[in-house]
């Protein structure tokens, strides 16, 4: 005998309008641990409509409703909600404080963040692809072994690590992936955090740590095969390449006199024609027009002074003779 009293279940369309009066279906927390009557309520119905999806009893027009109020329906991995919190702050993982005196509100809930990231990763609740995007994003789990983890993806990549480019704009996404991984690398490096080991290993695959000042630019004029004197810095009728190559120029020029060339970089731009400091004139331009212009100037001045002097000479020898031919008489 079917008992009267007995409460019927809520129907699908029930339950998902009373999930609806939530604000966020994807906030609803599937954890009956302290959780209040009202809350153990909508896990109960979030997981009815869960098995429903799965066995394929829900209409698309209630898919189509509950999935635009939030509703997940799988259960979100382990360490999800806290990587895409430490992902959208913009700031590399590896750079978040934990602990600290003088924390903001926001730099505290990062640190936590990073914390549970990590007791999760020590847990093995995390997959793979998580571990990986932490990483990529900066993680270090163990700060003993910081650059250890940043180095093996470069490896991985099967590119020498002094050929790969931390800048350009024709890079492709794994390029400044790459790219962006070796400065972080670069940047541990000059902080003292890297291991000998790290150390040895990423410069046996081709890493260069502090690149000789202005060696780039000189290179980049060397290769075009010009003396570096007769590249041009400035013109209208430039090419795209002649306008790079002056560029470079410049910009070496500038590092010279910042005083932060070595002697071998400037011996050996001077020994491919660079000129450090050129003597310009305002209306000739030119070093060259300039020093035919001071000659000619010279020569101009020595010829008036030759053509004083024999005037002088000549006023001289004529007085002379008025006064012998005075005393004569």
């Amino acid at each position: 005998m079917i008992n009267k009293n007995k409460r019927k279940g809520l129907s699908i369309e029930e339950k998902i309008q009373i999930l609806l009066s939530h604000r966020n279906l994807g906030a609803i927390k599937i954890s009956r641990k302290n959780a209040t009557d009202e809350e153990r309520k909508l896990i109960e119905i979030v997981i009815s409509l869960r098995r429903a999806y799965k066995e394929g009893k829900l209409t698309k027009e209630q898919i189509d409703v509950l999935e635009e109020n939030g509703m997940q329906w799988k259960r979100q991995e382990a360490g999800r909600s806290m990587l895409d919190i430490l992902i959208a702050s913009g700031i590399n993982i590896g750079d978040i404080r934990q602990n600290g005196e003088n924390l903001t509100e926001e730099e505290r809930k990062l640190g936590q963040a990073k914390h549970s990231l990590k007791v999760a990763y020590r847990k093995g609740l995390l997959s793979e692809d998580i571990i990986r995007e932490a990483e990529a994003n900066g993680m270090v789990w163990d700060e003993k072994e910081v650059g250890r983890s940043m180095l093996e993806s470069l490896i991985a990549s099967g590119k020498n690590l002094g050929d790969i480019q931390q800048r350009g704009k024709s890079l492709t996404e794994e390029e400044k992936r790459l790219g962006e991984i070796k400065h972080r690398l670069i940047v541990a490096y000059r902080k003292g955090k890297l291991s000998e080991d790290v150390i040895r290993k990423a410069e046996a695959n081709g890493m260069v740590w502090e690149k000789e000042a202005g060696r780039s630019m000189l290179d980049l004029l060397i290769a075009s095969g010009r003396s570096i004197g007769d590249i041009q810095q400035k013109g209208k009728n430039l090419t795209e390449e002649e306008r790079k190559l002056g560029q470079a120029k410049h910009g070496l020029k500038i590092a010279y006199r910042k005083g932060v060339l070595s002697e071998d970089i400037i011996r050996e731009a001077e020994a491919h024609g660079m000129v450090w400091r050129e003597i310009k004139s305002r209306r000739q331009g030119s070093s060259l027009n300039e020093l035919r212009r001071q000659k000619e100037s010279l020569e101009a001045k020595e010829e008036k002074a030759r053509k004083l002097l024999e005037e002088v000479q000549e006023q001289v020898r004529m007085q002379g003779r008025d006064i012998s031919d005075g005393e004569e008489r």
